[in-house]
């Protein structure tokens, strides 16, 4: 990149590196137990890069931290339902052999913020199913693990 259109972007950089820092101090949490993917041999950059050609970008600004979240990223996804929009959203989590995806389909925050939260149509097996597809193409290896209760439990559900 030369070297002119890194100082000229470096003041937008400083900014947008700074409300990530600000999000993950004022709208940090837990990570609820969910069924989740444990994927063997993954590293961050490889989950960055296998959802990347499938579409997703990094995660918005506004979106929770998960206290030991390394990756969080989505794409937009359409549904022939009451509400259209909605979103494919993957948490991962650098574990000591591999990652853990906490991947889900939710309602675009963007468009329904309330239901949003409310975790209205938040669904989980979705979320695998779509993040499966996309391991099984990258040639990994990886387990679903249950969470406490049901994996479409939208009570225990992630954002």
């Amino acid at each position: 990149m030369p070297p002119k259109h890194v100082v000229r972007n470096l003041p937008w950089q400083v900014v947008l590196q700074a409300t990530y820092a600000f999000r993950r101090l004022a709208f940090a949490r837990e990570p609820e137990a969910v069924t989740h993917l444990a994927v063997e041999a993954m590293d961050p950059d490889d989950l960055r890069k296998l959802l990347l050609s499938r579409g997703l970008v990094k995660g918005d600004l506004a979106s929770y931290y998960y206290y030991g979240e390394e990756v969080n990223m989505v794409r937009g996804l359409y549904k022939d339902d009451e509400y259209e929009w909605y979103q494919y959203h993957v948490r991962g989590f650098d574990e000591e052999n591999g990652m853990r995806l906490r991947p889900h389909t939710e309602l675009y925050w963007r468009v329904y913020p309330k239901e949003h939260i409310q975790l209205v149509n938040v669904d989980v097996e979705e979320g695998i199913e779509l993040t499966k597809a996309a391991l099984d193409d990258g040639g990994f290896d990886y387990e679903v693990v249950p969470g406490e209760g049901s994996s479409t439990d939208v009570t225990q559900a992630v954002q």
